[in-house]
């Protein structure tokens, strides 16, 4: 028998928990990344004959996987309408003054 339309939600996760393969995944995939961030940082501090392939390997693993461990970040736009550029004009124009 159908539940009817509204009844309250019975069993499953409550809304807001996190999904529990999705967090063990992102911590392993966060240790790759930290563990090659590593290899890169030993290779840097040696003092000489600097492994390319090693520091290239690494490189690549890491950037390929930090977008799943750290949220790429969303581009942010701001515009101004002409009464706020002109009010920002105003009060650098003050600043410029008060230190001549």
């Amino acid at each position: 028998m159908p539940k009817a339309k509204g009844a309250p939600k019975t069993g499953g996760r409550k809304k807001g928990t996190p999904n529990k393969t999705t967090a063990e995944f992102k911590a392993l995939i966060g240790d790759i990344v930290y563990k090659n961030l590593e290899t890169i940082e030993s290779e840097f501090k040696k003092k000489e004959g600097l492994n390319l392939d090693t520091v290239g390997m690494s490189l690549a693993i890491a950037k390929a996987l930090v977008g799943y461990v750290v949220p790429k970040q969303a581009e942010q736009k701001i515009s101004l309408d002409d009464e706020s550029v002109l009010s920002v004009k105003e009060s650098i124009e003050k600043l410029n003054d008060l230190f001549k």
